[in-house]
């Protein structure tokens, strides 16, 4: 074999490779780059769902960021790592943790929220996976609520 035919199928496979690996890459799931909407609670819907009281919101941050950072007012806190388990917790355990009534699978007023976002889709997927097909988040996370605040 020439060595400018063995240069010039080194330089195709090293193509295909590199085409490969990219394909890979932009395939590996980021939250932020995939169609989120039906998952997604805006700011100002928060804001009217918090107002009305039908909504459980629930802070997946760890409790030290809560002290840190502060939290929306009538959340309640499950660290993320504790989601799945809270979600598979007996009604009674549910209340005597966490000081509020398990929703049910169906309800449509679970919303999960952390620090930007993150934290909060990924819980919001678990609850989906446990059955609470409704559950959704808000994408803006304790960042955004406490910069518009301030500001309005």
């Amino acid at each position: 074999m020439s060595s400018h035919r063995r240069t010039t199928m080194v330089s195709h496979v090293l193509g295909c490779l590199l085409i490969l690996s990219v394909a890979v890459a932009y395939s590996q799931e980021n939250p932020h780059d995939k169609d989120n909407s039906d998952l997604e609670v805006p700011y100002d819907k928060l804001k009217l769902l918090l107002r009305s009281g039908e909504i459980l919101l629930i802070d997946v941050r760890e409790p030290e960021e809560l002290v840190a950072i502060g939290r929306i007012d009538g959340s309640i806190n499950i660290p993320l790592g504790d989601v799945a388990d809270a979600f598979s917790l007996p009604d009674a355990d549910f209340l005597n943790n966490y000081g509020v009534d398990k929703p049910s699978r169906d309800s449509n007023d679970i919303v999960f929220y952390c620090r930007t976002g993150r934290r909060s889709l990924i819980a919001v997927k678990t609850a989906r996976r446990k059955g609470y097909s409704k559950a959704r988040h808000y994408p803006g996370g304790i960042v955004e609520w406490l910069e518009t605040e301030m500001t309005s």
